[in-house]
């Protein structure tokens, strides 16, 4: 079954002045605000309504009545009032407004318009078939072209229905490309991932070093200064030159002064390590003390004249 033309409208233009035009000024005066809200709400069901017309009897009155929300004399004194300022006519128990009908002109003759050329272009599609076909062949195409107006209909009934959010949609797609290019998705770096230290080699064997190496990773990352990769593996290759012994003092000295980085000299009476020349740097037993306590007594005694010099 097909589906009936659709002979009225989803939406009306309300201009932005339309209470100041004389006769809603007139309304306004006579039924104050409420007025002007009846007016509009009529203009709401004129636009819904069937050729855009209102049906003027008893039972339709008391029904608007109480959609609006008024008495039925109300509702009735107000369209007496607008038949007689001309903003409403009343015609064969019609009551429908001439301006109204003039700004949904443009929407019909659209409509309509587009209906025309589908068919136009379904009846030549149609004609192209070629001769020997049988009348029933012919009978059944006729109802396939009816069916396919039909579903057309419908397809031009809801693009006039989008028409009135079109522009609202459209704006709301540019504004969110604005807002992307104002706020592009923070994209990690290629190839970025979480750096770890103690996964560096480390330049003595032995677990007590690598303790002693984790303590200074974890120190690092409480004072919120964690080791970088270029940091630490400059680090390791620095302690690597002295001996096992002095690097952890080196390390423990760092993390007991509160020190953010490493420094390559013991202080004053904290230990007997020092560093060896690199020709004794891995000399084991009595010799690599000797030489370590030799080191720490001339480095003590330079800093003594030093001391003497600036006072």
């Amino acid at each position: 079954m097909a589906r009936p033309p659709k002979n009225n409208a989803d939406y009306f233009g309300h201009d932005h002045d339309m209470r100041n035009h004389r006769k809603i000024k007139a309304i306004r005066g006579k039924f104050g605000i409420a007025g002007y809200a009846m007016w509009s709400m009529f203009l709401e069901v004129l636009t819904g309504s069937e050729e855009n017309k209102f049906t003027d009897n008893e039972l339709e009155i008391e029904l608007l009545a109480g959609d609006f929300g008024v008495s039925v004399t109300e509702i009735r004194e107000l369209i007496d009032y607008c038949i007689r300022l001309e903003l409403l006519f009343s015609e064969n128990g019609k009551i429908y407004s001439k301006t109204l009908d003039e700004r949904l002109k443009s929407v019909y003759e659209k409509r309509n318009l587009a209906k025309k050329n589908y068919q136009k272009h379904v009846e030549s599609k149609d004609n192209s078939t070629g001769e020997g076909v049988s009348v029933t062949e012919k009978t059944q195409s006729k109802v396939k072209v009816k069916d396919k107006v039909n579903i057309k209909e419908e397809e031009i009934n809801k693009e006039d229905d989008a028409d009135r959010v079109s522009g609202e949609d459209q704006n709301s797609e540019s504004d969110l490309k604005e807002e992307k290019k104002e706020n592009p998705p923070k994209v990690p770096p290629k190839g970025s991932r979480e750096y770890d230290p103690a996964k560096e080699e480390m330049p003595f064997p032995t677990e007590r070093f690598r303790e002693t190496w984790l303590k200074w990773i974890k120190y690092r990352k409480e004072i919120k200064k964690k080791l970088t990769e270029t940091m630490a593996q400059s680090q390791l290759a620095k302690l690597g030159t002295y001996s096992e012994g002095l690097a952890i003092e080196f390390i423990m000295q760092s993390i007991e002064s509160g020190w953010t980085g490493l420094f390559f000299e013991i202080k004053t009476g904290r230990s007997q390590f020092a560093r060896p020349s690199p020709e004794q740097q891995h000399v084991p037993g009595k010799i690599e003390a000797s030489m370590i306590s030799i080191n720490a007594a001339a480095d003590n005694i330079r800093r003594r004249r030093e001391l003497e010099a600036l006072s």
